[in-house]
């Protein structure tokens, strides 16, 4: 049951998750840089990606921490694209922590439809927007995407892998390719050709079409997700953009930092945007630091500590 505080408290979320001028190009990071997070707005007029990482108790039941990340963007030729990403991120980052759910599939699969649902009812069809995010518990965790924004996974001892397939027309042929080589997977790194012509996004009427991922996520390892506006800049690096050899502490912040030094000589085209989060790492802080109902958001306007009402 939801309390008095809670308005308090969504509106604060709301407000943390608005991109400003002020944040533009600003890494923010949590839990010993184990959630991280970076926008920049490049020659856009207005940020039209939105993301967050986020790590809570529940306000009920056994002290079992969550962590989540979540990353957004919206379409760029529509009216309310910007409007459309900060939704969907919203949603999701609501439904982790005011739902009542047993696993992390639950979580998203009511986060998917609710983000579907309101952002067509909200913005009727003029904003859109690619969402990919994942949820973990104990050592359980899913993740959803729809579009071609990517989640990567860094497993120590294992090349780094794209877990998403982009929903456009090169995705689609790219992973066709792979079906007709025998399914092999796309590892070591192997980016798809940057296209813009999405067959799947949440908010447009068509975006039931293409496939959306359900994935398991396991909890080792770090996982970096980025909008299309990073994807051309980091595209020559591969894995190297990722990670650094013999760097003992690569955190999910430096992750972050390491993207951004990249992308710092490159001429943007979009905005451009890097979530970056632990799961292992980032549960295990949370365990030693938080009681019922606290919450840490990671969101575009800085890091957030809230305490929800019982």
């Amino acid at each position: 049951m939801e309390t008095a505080a809670d308005p308090d408290v969504r509106a604060r979320i709301v407000r943390a998750l608005t991109p400003s001028p002020e944040a533009d190009g600003t890494v923010h990071a949590g839990a010993h840089g184990a959630m991280a997070i970076g926008l920049q707005q490049g020659p856009r007029p207005d940020q039209q990606d939105c993301g967050a990482t986020l790590a809570w108790v529940p306000r009920g039941g056994a002290l079992s921490p969550w962590c989540a990340a979540v990353i957004a963007d919206g379409m760029g030729g529509m009216e309310d694209g910007g409007r459309a990403s900060r939704e969907a991120v919203r949603i999701v980052v609501e439904t982790c922590l005011f739902g009542d759910h047993d696993t992390p599939r639950d979580v998203l699969a009511e986060a998917l439809l609710r983000a579907q649902r309101e952002v067509l009812e909200a913005l009727e069809g003029r904003g859109g927007t690619t969402l990919t995010a994942a949820v973990w518990r104990r050592r359980s965790g899913m993740l959803i995407h729809a579009g071609d924004t990517r989640a990567h996974l860094i497993e120590p001892g294992r090349p780094l892998r794209c877990l998403t397939t982009d929903h456009t027309e090169a995705g689609l042929s790219e992973a066709l390719e792979r079906l007709s080589a025998g399914g092999a997977p796309a590892e070591p790194y192997r980016p798809t050709a940057p296209d813009n012509r999405l067959l799947d996004a949440i908010g447009i009427r068509e975006g039931v079409l293409a496939e959306r991922h359900i994935l398991h996520a396991p909890r080792d390892g770090r996982y970096v997700m980025t909008t299309d506006g990073a994807h051309d800049p980091i595209r020559g690096a591969g894995a190297a953009a990722f990670e650094a050899a013999g760097d003992e502490r690569w955190t999910a912040q430096r992750n972050v930092e390491s993207i951004w030094e990249r992308i710092a000589g490159e001429q943007l085209t979009d905005n451009a945007s890097v979530v970056a989060i632990e799961p292992a790492r980032a549960l295990r802080w949370t365990e030693r630091e938080f009681r019922f109902g606290d919450v840490l958001l990671v969101a575009p306007n800085g890091t957030l500590r809230e305490k929800l009402e019982r």
